[in-house]
């Protein structure tokens, strides 16, 4: 818990007041097109906690709890909210991780699941995805 209170700033305006805000400005649109779909990008911190990353956990884990109450509240409207949690994807932020990083999950497959995600307009709503990355043991 040694950061400072910008950092906490920063990574909640990005994680959180971010989506929050974008979700609020969109709202008047979406609600008058009949409805629509909303996608947050969750993490595998959105249902865990791990050591030395505090702040982002929190963030992560605030993130899904918003979503969820977002839909919920503006289910009646026809605007679906999406949070798609991913374990790590193969970007350059996962460079600090001590992982093995053959064991990422591919930028390109991640996108097609939110694709899918955005395209699926059927009777059944997924309010949340959990991808893992593949642990080969």
């Amino acid at each position: 818990l040694n950061d400072s209170e910008s950092i906490f700033d920063n990574c909640m305006d990005v994680n959180l007041k971010l989506p929050y805000l974008l979700s609020l400005g969109l709202f008047d649109s979406i609600k008058k097109n009949g409805g629509g779909k909303i996608i947050n990008i969750g993490s595998s911190s959105s249902y865990s906690g791990f050591k030395n990353t505090v702040i982002y956990c929190t963030s992560k884990h605030a993130l899904l709890g918003f979503s969820r109450a977002l839909h919920d509240e503006w289910k009646g409207y026809g605007v679906t909210v999406h949070c798609i949690s991913p374990g790590t994807i193969d970007t350059d932020m996962a460079n600090v991780l001590s992982q093995d990083r053959s064991t990422y999950i591919a930028v390109e497959e991640f996108s097609e699941l939110i694709y899918d995600t955005s395209r699926y307009n059927g009777n059944m709503i997924v309010e949340e995805v959990r991808a893992v990355r593949r642990v080969i043991r």
